[in-house]
């Protein structure tokens, strides 16, 4: 019978702002997962009125290599915050606060495998010439956080495995990323070597002087053509609207978010999730005392920020955040379970495309555009 075997690799491990953080992996064993966290201390008021006001907003590129330099995972937090709601069917906890120098926390989980403990699918070290590492970088610096973060990373193994992971595993890559332009089509022929279990696009509106994004998401792909046979057979086409209606509807989690903001009035803040349709909150308090001001949202929904029409020193409002679009993500093509009658192949699809037009205006341009993919992948031969 299989048995589930997590292990610290790290614990309380400094992690120096604004750097990359190296881990060699084992060189054999069944890896389902690799679980981080990451804390630290802000700077208190120092994101009163900047961007940054989550520790997520600092953390950046999460690899795993192979043999030296083959990415089996190479995406940002973000990135992977979508696909572990994709596949674990709900949002990861979030401690997204920053009241005056309270502790900053993230958590992610890098999965091998469908889901977690998954059985078929999954990193098996021994089958790499050299060790697999890890590499977390962050851009935190001094302005926002006292001292430096702290790091935890855990292994999820899986032992008693007779047939290890028969399947082979899955890579989770950033393949491109432009910003985006008023009215003007973006090309892109994806990479042909491994078939795809899912293909994901990121948008990210550009934000005001005051960080209130300038526009709903689906303006960034306002036209879109995602196919495969070189263009020929049409998969999804036209606005992004409906289609992030059906993916809402398609996927079993519920997008959820909790935020505790201590912002300067009318400052935005992303709350993770892409398209807004609710919020429930309360005063909260930081010194004890009643809330003396009513917690104000002051821009209606459908974006991926909000603001507050005013601030209470020492009282956040503690808010969860609902809506569609995690991570600002569309999904144009994903089966959970990879099986292979579902998956987008080059060798029997052809070349599989994804083309994306911004909608006309100065408030579409500016933003962010990246596609993400997910493969299936056999592993190497070891040396």
């Amino acid at each position: 019978m299989p048995m589930k075997r997590p292990e610290y690799i790290r614990q309380g491990e400094t992690f120096t702002v604004n750097t990359t953080y190296p881990q060699d992996l084992e060189s054999s064993g069944y890896l389902s997962a690799l679980l981080l966290q990451v804390t630290g201390t802000p700077v208190n008021g120092a994101t009163l009125a900047a961007e940054p006001w989550r520790l997520i907003d600092h953390l950046g590129k999460i690899e795993v290599l192979g043999n030296g330099s083959d990415p089996i995972i190479s995406c940002d937090w973000k990135h992977m915050f979508y696909l572990n709601f994709l596949d674990q069917q709900k949002c990861l906890p979030t401690w997204w606060r920053n009241y005056a120098t309270i502790t900053q926390r993230e958590f992610i989980l890098i999965p091998f495998g469908r889901y977690l403990w998954d059985t078929e699918y999954g990193l098996d070290l021994s089958k790499w010439r050299s060790k697999c590492k890890l590499r977390i970088t962050n851009t935190a610096t001094a302005t926002y956080y006292t001292g430096n973060l702290s790091l935890n990373i855990m292994a999820l193994y899986m032992d008693d495995l007779p047939n290890g992971f028969p399947k082979g595993f899955l890579s989770k890559t950033e393949f491109h990323k432009w910003t985006t332009a008023s009215d003007a089509w973006e090309y892109n022929d994806l990479p042909t070597q491994y078939p795809f279990r899912g293909v994901h696009l990121q948008c990210v509106p550009d934000v005001d002087a005051n960080f209130v994004a300038e526009s709903s998401i689906q303006n960034l792909c306002y036209d879109t053509l995602f196919a495969t046979n070189a263009r020929k057979n049409k998969l999804v086409t036209g606005q992004m609207f409906e289609r992030m209606v059906l993916q809402y509807m398609e996927q079993p989690g519920i997008p959820l978010t909790s935020i505790q903001p201590d912002r300067t009035a009318d400052y935005g803040l992303d709350t993770g999730i892409g398209y807004i349709t609710g919020l429930a909150g309360i005063a909260g308090s930081g010194d004890g005392a009643a809330a003396a001001v009513i917690p104000t949202e002051g821009t209606g929904l459908n974006l991926p920020t909000i603001k507050l029409e005013t601030r209470e020193a020492d009282n956040t409002p503690d808010i969860l955040v609902t809506g569609m679009a995690v991570q600002d993500f569309f999904t144009f093509h994903y089966t959970r379970e990879a099986d292979p009658s579902w998956l987008l192949d080059f060798n029997r699809h052809g070349q599989i495309s994804l083309d994306v037009k911004t909608r006309s205006g100065a408030a579409y341009a500016d933003g962010t555009n990246t596609i993400v993919l997910d493969q299936v992948r056999p592993h190497p031969v070891a040396a």
